[in-house]
């Protein structure tokens, strides 16, 4: 008997993603007051041939930063009902590229500082040939794999100034060689940013500044008023002599490179 395995993967990109057969670029799409049109590149960069679906996936954002699927309903805050795409669908030979052109139409009845969908590329199942009498007299397991990449489409109508707050810093310390700083954000502007979080150890006696861990593509939507997030310390034990600051940064990425979002520094014994 032949059992057909389906696997679905949903992923969200940042700056240039490659992933099993497709590069896409840019992975995030921002239109200002004055921008028309938009491109994104697909290249398969496998050695087969791939097609692909493309289509809007909305999404909202949970307290701790995930997104989520919006089924039902089309918020009001998506800007999908606004910009046409084409083409709808792709097919690509390997090393092949195929430009995507996004179209948006404004109106007077766009209120909303930001607005945000997702786009999906869908990867459609390869065809494969029947199998073979001996592989179905016995038992075989076939995997397709559909792979989904999904980037957000933004449009802004107004200027961004970003207003973020570091409002606290906690460690736990799970085991000898990991260790968890988890950052509060706070974040009073109305649309989205998107950062890298620092961390850092600085010895009061020799003012020696070592980074002990970091997390990047941090990002907090438009609907985002407060989010925690965890950074990594490893190696934990390795700093236990220094008693001295441990300093947060966080630091604009992409569009808001060169921006420094917030510092903290938390005068504490390690």
């Amino acid at each position: 008997m032949l059992y057909k395995l389906l696997l679905f993967t949903c992923l969200i990109c940042s700056p240039l993603f490659a992933n099993a057969d497709l590069l896409v670029s840019p992975t995030r799409i921002i239109f200002g007051e004055r921008d028309r049109v938009k491109e994104v590149i697909l290249i398969n960069t496998g050695n087969f041939k791939r097609s692909y679906r493309i289509e809007w996936s909305e999404k909202a954002v949970s307290k701790t930063g995930q997104y989520l699927e919006i089924n039902e309903g089309t918020p009001d805050f998506a800007v999908s009902p606004f910009i046409r795409y084409s083409p709808r669908q792709v097919s690509l030979q390997p090393g092949e590229r195929q430009v995507v052109k996004l179209l948006i139409r404004k109106n007077n009845q766009m209120n909303l500082d930001e607005y945000r969908s997702h786009l999906r590329f869908l990867a459609l199942p390869v065809e494969t040939k029947a199998p073979e009498q001996s592989e179905v007299a016995g038992m075989a397991l076939r995997l397709d794999v559909l792979t989904s990449y999904t980037i957000p489409i933004l449009y802004r109508t107004v200027e961004v100034q970003p207003q973020i707050n570091i409002v606290s810093v906690d460690i736990k310390k799970n085991a000898v060689d990991k260790t968890e700083i988890f950052v509060t954000l706070n974040k009073k502007s109305s649309t989205s940013i998107i950062g890298s979080l620092f961390a850092y150890i600085e010895d009061k006696e020799t003012g020696k500044r070592i980074r002990v861990g970091e997390l990047n593509s941090v990002q907090m939507l438009h609907e985002t008023e407060q989010t925690t997030v965890k950074i990594i310390w490893q190696n934990f034990e390795t700093y236990l002599p220094y008693k001295g600051n441990l300093e947060i940064e966080y630091l604009g990425n992409q569009e808001f490179t060169g921006l420094v979002f917030d510092k903290s520094t938390s005068n504490i014994s390690i």
